[in-house]
């Protein structure tokens, strides 16, 4: 089927299967990075939030693992389309939901569980409540509902519901984009504004505890990242790394570096009115700004442009080691939501410094990440040898 046309047929055609591209190492060590930083940017107070990059731009390390999530599983939808057919690539991501929606539903129930023990061992914290457990224990049977539908996310764990919903949407965005080329992208667009509209549209299980992140807004760049990676595949990079675009995207995000600094300054010694004093509708994440949409896509042109595809860095045992975190991300994620809440924990309770306990909660977490992704590599390989990548130094 020619790209752009706009006929549509009741069985979608089979495209011309291409080859299959090499792995790009970027994307497992960006997606490693992020994992790595939200589970920084899940520890409040945390010092070692200052040196993430969400702590100096508009978009964090959520917006940037949705996109790529969504820049893999197009390329796959679309690898699957190829040389199986439309209805194995449906099949497959029907399959790849299935088994993420299992999962979010463990992880909220692993969750309550370690939060209620928490509670048990130090009542004084009050964690239920804090952590948003509060619904489940009085109303049990409506925060069953609310778990099941999704619709009822206790802190911290929003993100995964997002990538269930959006990766339901990719068979018929990718049906679309086969037909009608990028302007596939149109009923997309016209859902984030009705968000930025009126709101976010998604009821919540309870009112003023449920959805995280509104998938109506986020899907925009998950559905995005699905349409670069199926335009990679096929060998078109849209617009190309014009240098005009470089150019703004670089521009953006000094533009949004500068507006962050000047608020950590308005914050530490009240200096001056801030640069975009509103800054709660410049940062808003469960409706997914504007500013953090362009924020997180002139960061993907940057990297793009500027990060080589090959280079000796992926092949160290630092570049190994993100590139492992990344290949399981979802796996990653979860032990990470884990591991930041007994860091918070461990900085309230255990009776030593402050500073001393939340370096060594970061230091040990990290290391608890990149240790498991390593035990996950190894069980793969057994399971399907590969070739081990070459370390460096």
């Amino acid at each position: 089927m020619a790209e752009g046309s706009a006929s549509i047929h009741p069985a979608p055609s089979r495209p011309a299967p291409p080859p299959r591209p090499p792995r790009d190492l970027r994307l497992d060590v960006m997606r490693g990075l992020m994992q790595i930083f939200i589970f920084v940017a899940h520890v409040p107070g945390s010092i070692a939030n200052w040196w993430i990059h969400g702590a100096w731009g508009f978009s964090d390390s959520s917006e940037q693992f949705v996109l790529l999530s969504g820049y893999t599983l197009g390329s796959v939808f679309a690898l699957k389309w190829a040389r199986g057919g439309y209805g194995a690539a449906w099949l497959d991501m029907l399959g790849r939901t299935a088994n993420l929606y299992r999962t979010q539903l463990a992880l909220f129930v692993l969750y309550a569980v370690v939060i209620l023990a928490v509670c048990e061992l130090f009542p004084r914290l009050d964690e239920a409540r804090l952590m948003g457990l509060g619904f489940l224990l009085d109303a049990p049977p409506a925060a069953a509902l609310g778990a099941v539908t999704m619709l009822y996310q206790p802190s911290q764990t929003g993100i995964l519901p997002v990538f269930v919903w959006c990766m339901l949407m990719v068979p018929p965005f990718m049906w679309l984009l086969a037909r009608v080329g990028a302007w596939a992208l149109v009923p997309s667009v016209f859902l984030y504004l009705v968000v930025q509209v009126w709101g976010g549209i998604v009821p919540s299980i309870p009112a003023d505890f449920g959805i995280a992140f509104d998938p109506f807004a986020w899907q925009i760049l998950f559905l995005g990242g699905a349409y670069l990676g199926r335009e990679t595949l096929y060998g078109r990079v849209p617009l190309g790394g014009a240098p005009w675009l470089v150019r703004l995207a670089g521009l953006y995000v000094g533009a949004a570096f500068i507006v962050r600094a000047d608020w950590a300054a308005h914050d530490l010694v009240g200096v001056g009115p801030a640069l975009l004093a509103d800054g709660a509708a410049v940062m808003a994440k469960d409706t997914l700004s504007p500013f953090r949409v362009l924020h997180a896509l002139a960061l993907v042109v940057l990297v793009g442009r500027f990060v080589p595809r090959e280079m000796g860095l992926w092949h160290s045992r630092a570049g190994v080691a993100l590139a492992r975190c990344g290949r399981f991300s979802l796996q990653v994620f979860c032990v990470g939501v884990f591991l930041s809440y007994l860091a918070s924990v461990a900085m309230r309770v255990v009776p030593l410094p402050v500073l001393l306990v939340d370096l060594c909660a970061i230091a040990a977490g990290i290391g608890i990440l990149i240790a498991f992704a390593a035990w996950k590599d190894r069980r793969a390989e057994r399971r399907s040898p590969r070739p081990a990548p070459a370390i460096a130094g």
